[in-house]
């Protein structure tokens, strides 16, 4: 995937035949990460509040995304989840001015494709 960093490479498998395959995906080990360090900061996503009341601090992420239903998280269609399709480049993505690593935007699309488990 044109983007991908060592860091986050070790969860993507390269689409075959158009199919984009996962890994299992931990959302306390591999997302916390992601949201805490790019998205749950004072005056974007962070506590108390949240920008539109999503919160991506380690405390609230998991119960803000799935509180809503499938407005941020879509498992029957993840690519049609919000939270993936905005770190889409030509997206009105997230995070603003900054384009996150491609593998990125893929390990959330496994975690929502898996179901969105909170593990």
């Amino acid at each position: 995937m044109t983007g991908c960093t060592k860091d986050h490479a070790d969860k993507y498998v390269p689409p075959v035949n158009g199919c984009i395959y996962c890994l299992p995906t931990s959302f306390k080990t591999e997302l916390i990460p992601i949201f805490t360090g790019n998205c749950g900061l004072t005056g974007c996503h962070g506590p108390p509040s949240g920008h539109n009341g999503l919160i991506l601090d380690s405390a609230s992420a998991y119960r803000t995304i799935t509180k809503y239903g499938r407005e941020y998280i879509d498992t029957a269609d993840a690519a049609q989840s919000l939270l993936y399709r905005v770190l889409q480049p030509g997206s009105e993505h997230m995070p603003p001015g900054k384009q996150l690593d491609s593998c990125i935007a893929h390990t959330i699309f496994c975690w929502v494709k898996e179901g969105a488990p909170n593990n």
